[in-house]
């Protein structure tokens, strides 16, 4: 069995499919390699969101959506599964160059969320603000990593994730995606 750490700093993470607010991501993932195809993951997230020219242009017009959701930080846990191993079986050296690999899990979504709901037809006059809201998440995806030396591979990932946020009592689930590059450093 081969078990190596690998180091992810994430220096492009990048949601962009919310309508509202654009969120980019900076973090790391720590993984825990068991043999060539099994890996455990922990991690965290820092976000940093800007709002969208929909989102300016509908409070221009006084039409304030119903919920906005701001993400400040993620923290998580995945589990991956190498479909394709640049990993030799029987030496554990490296002779090929890619690895392609499918990872899911969940975790926590930090947010601050801005709510503006009608009340017996009367429009909100200012947005109600929640700041440090956590949801849970649920995220699937499917990345490549590129060795350009042992110690080192550039990688890919697109993933989906789904944020369950709990509001007045209902769920809402809420999918996006997050796209990352980034260097791995192999221990």
């Amino acid at each position: 069995i081969i078990a190596v750490w690998q180091v992810q700093p994430g220096l492009a993470g990048y949601a962009p499919t919310e309508t509202y607010v654009r969120n980019i991501l900076v973090g790391m993932t720590a993984t825990q390699r068991f043999g060539r195809t099994w890996g455990a993951s922990v991690e965290v997230w820092g976000a940093q969101s800007s709002e969208t020219p929909l989102l300016r242009e509908l409070r221009d017009l006084g039409a304030e959506p119903e919920v906005i959701s701001k993400f400040n930080w993620i923290a998580g846990a995945t589990a991956e599964a190498n479909l394709l191993s640049a990993i030799d079986r029987v030496t554990g050296q490296i002779p090929n160059r890619n690895d392609l690999y499918l990872r899911g899990g969940g975790g926590i979504v930090n947010t601050d969320l801005e709510i503006c709901r009608e009340e017996g037809g009367v429009q909100c006059a200012a947005p109600f603000l929640v700041q440090g809201a956590n949801f849970g998440y649920v995220t699937a995806g499917i990345g490549h990593r590129f060795y350009v030396a042992r110690w080192g591979t550039f990688r890919t990932e697109v993933r989906s994730r789904t944020v369950f946020e709990l509001i007045d009592g209902t769920y809402t689930p809420r999918p996006d995606i997050q796209i990352n590059l980034g260097p791995t450093f192999v221990f």
